[in-house]
């Protein structure tokens, strides 16, 4: 969705046609490889999630280093993580949450995605500053997570706000707390984990716009502004909000590096304490 609106957007900019290719897979880095073999004019960019840099090098061997080989020169939507559990369970609030699990220790079990991901990362640090013993229990994304939350097969689950909003308005699932800095315009009346008393549970992830890591400082700069100028429009927050994305402010290259920097080593941090291997 975002890399069409982005095309759309730049499209009508600049009165010429830009072709959106799909390039799933290898948790993005397939379409990684190709925008780093690309030439640094900005003919070719990519549009794909901070986790790409923030989290798949902690947990696999990758063949680059997609903080150096990769440059984030506009950050195009934000999508917080939520915490989420089944309507059946018995508590309303995280505060009446955390009370539960510690009165069943072992029993309440936790979605976890791929190893290394944001939902695993929640998980663990949830359950590490609470003092609880969720169970992680695995699974392959969104869809068989979401049908298991609502049968009321699994307990809870991390995941970030698009999935989960449809299910959170229609009853049936309850929304505990959001992983974020502040709460979100789509979910005003969900608390923030730091407003619970756990400032450091905050996940969230964001798609963003690349350029190959050799694009030099002032092109770069310059593709930031024309994204920018097209980005920042009230009709494309009204579609950022409408697809459950809360919209971005503004960030400088060098702010946006400081952020993925901070991100990824957050991440280290974890993957460390925990034991996670690469793959």
């Amino acid at each position: 969705m975002t890399a069409r609106l982005l095309a759309e957007r730049l499209g009508t900019m600049f009165k010429q046609p830009f072709v959106v290719e799909n390039m799933a897979g290898a948790s993005g880095t397939i379409a990684a490889r190709a925008l780093m073999k690309s030439a640094p004019d900005g003919s070719v960019l990519m549009v794909g999630p901070n986790g790409i840099v923030t989290e798949v090098p902690h947990v696999m061997t990758l063949p680059f280093d997609p903080l150096k080989e990769m440059l984030q020169v506009a950050k195009l939507s934000h999508s917080p993580m939520v915490l989420v559990g089944t309507a059946s369970l018995p508590a309303t609030t995280l505060d009446e949450l955390v009370q539960y699990a510690k009165a069943n220790p072992g029993k309440l079990g936790i979605a976890s995605y791929s190893p290394g991901t944001r939902s695993q990362y929640a998980g663990i640090l949830f359950n590490a500053k609470a003092g609880l013993d969720l169970l992680q229990v695995p699974y392959k994304g969104s869809p068989p997570v979401i049908t298991d939350l609502i049968a009321g097969h699994m307990a809870l689950a991390f995941d970030v706000v698009p999935n989960m909003l449809p299910y959170i308005r229609a009853g049936k699932m309850k929304a505990f707390a959001l992983a974020a800095g502040s709460r979100s315009p789509l979910l005003p009346e969900v608390p923030t984990f730091a407003e619970r008393g756990f400032p450091d549970l905050q996940f969230s992830g964001w798609m963003s716009l690349w350029v190959t890591g050799r694009t030099s400082e002032v092109l770069a700069g310059q593709i930031h502004e024309a994204v920018w100028r097209a980005w920042n429009t009230p009709a494309v927050r009204e579609r950022l909000l409408a697809a459950g994305f809360d919209p971005v402010a503004d960030k400088t290259l060098a702010q946006q590096r400081d952020e993925l920097k901070a991100q990824s080593s957050f991440n280290q941090g974890i993957v460390q304490r925990v034991g996670i291997k690469l793959e």
